[in-house]
């Protein structure tokens, strides 16, 4: 066998000779192979909305028109009224670090640093799993105390971002595509208020805003809303970053208490 391939190598190396004389070129032996890698940019997409509350009345009313016969749910409360209140956050698409910032505002979109007004505001906020608050029945404050104000299974309170009347909550894990994370589930006016915490709460607005950065990238949430933060700081109101997205859809809800002194809108 071996002296077989040594008379073919042999035979070979005659031909070549051969073609080399008689042709005087040398022909190499060409291929080509081409791999073409496609490329797709990520996208980042984030909702936010309230399925249960509806800030309009049920025929398309507007809220704080005294005209207007279809109220919203924020209009008109009195205590021991409770409504279905739950901001929910969406991951339409891709993967993301997510927090919800909520700013309680007055009546003419002014954030509210009264203290002792915000005090009585915050104790109306809670999250009750499994609707445990049931709309349409009324609580006193010692009833609603048991419930945190918001979801602690899933969000944290950013206390170092956090300021008087605008309030950060970071959700815990990376936000992945497909989840969704409710902040709170309900509005409830205890039956124990009186007149004096009506009219100091007055008309205020609740307007919840849900922001998300890539995860892909950087070590943890705490490097990822650095980043977010110079970044929103860098950027005119108006432009949103491919990478980055607030979304603000559905989330303003504005409160009239009954009996309150402050004009409407």
């Amino acid at each position: 066998m071996k002296q077989s391939r040594k008379i073919l190598c042999g035979i070979l190396a005659i031909c070549t000779v051969a073609a080399l004389g008689i042709g005087g070129t040398l022909a190499f032996l060409t291929d080509s192979e081409q791999v073409t890698n496609h490329f797709s940019m990520g996208d980042l997409d984030i909702t936010i909305d309230e399925p249960h509350w509806d800030d309009d009345g049920d025929n398309g009313g507007t809220p704080g028109d005294p005209s207007d016969d279809t109220p919203g749910d924020g209009e008109g409360l009195n205590p021991g009224d409770t409504r279905d209140k739950d901001p929910t956050v969406s991951a339409v698409e891709g993967d993301s670090y997510m927090r919800v910032v909520m700013m309680i505002k007055d009546e003419k979109g002014n954030v509210i640093t009264d203290n002792d007004r915000l005090e009585l505001i915050l104790q109306t906020i809670r999250y009750a799993d499994s609707d445990a608050i049931k709309e349409g029945i009324g609580y006193t404050l010692k009833d609603i105390e048991k419930y945190p104000m918001i979801n602690k299974d899933l969000y944290d309170e950013d206390s170092a971002r956090s300021s008087t009347g605008v309030y950060y909550y970071n959700y815990k894990k990376i936000f992945k595509q497909g989840d969704e994370a409710e902040l709170f589930s309900d509005v409830v006016i205890p039956l124990d208020w009186g007149h004096p915490q009506v009219e100091k709460v007055g008309k205020y607005q609740i307007v919840l805003q849900a922001q998300a950065i890539q995860s892909a990238g950087f070590k943890d949430a705490a490097a990822a809303f650095i980043a977010m933060d110079a970044q929103i700081a860098a950027m005119p109101e108006t432009v949103v970053d491919q990478n980055y997205k607030t979304v603000d859809e559905d989330s303003d809800a504005t409160f009239t208490l009954a009996k309150a002194t402050v004009s409407p809108v």
